[in-house]
């Protein structure tokens, strides 16, 4: 009988975890998307949503004011890609205009000073 009630304790408690797993939560609105320009807030004489230095996004689950992040798009280099068909331990030689050319680079013999 006491394995019994265990058992039945143990299923209940496992059918209680399992459960606690599959609860949704509440996702939060803290703005909107369709008012998160400044540019037509600002027109409608309307506040902004988000403080200073955050602005409106989606969180997966609703929308919060999050930090700005400045994307930097990359600029395109002044050399193109060195197209070598062999591996150079220290790297490529440098030409004139400061980009790599197909010609491996040496590192300079150690001096050895004597006295």
């Amino acid at each position: 009988m006491k394995v019994v009630f265990a058992f039945a304790v143990f299923l209940l408690a496992a059918a209680a975890v399992e459960e606690k797993r599959q609860l949704v939560g509440i996702c939060v609105e803290e703005c909107s998307m369709a008012l998160s320009d400044s540019t037509i807030m600002a027109a409608l004489g309307v506040k902004q949503q988000c403080p200073d230095g955050h602005v409106c996004k989606s969180n997966g689950c609703g929308h919060t004011c999050q930090p700005v992040t400045k994307t930097t798009i990359p600029t395109k280099s002044q050399c193109s890609g060195v197209m070598c068909a062999m591996f150079c331990i220290d790297g490529f030689q440098l030409g004139p205009d400061g980009c790599p050319i197909c010609r491996c680079a040496t590192k300079p013999l150690p001096t050895l000073v004597v006295s």
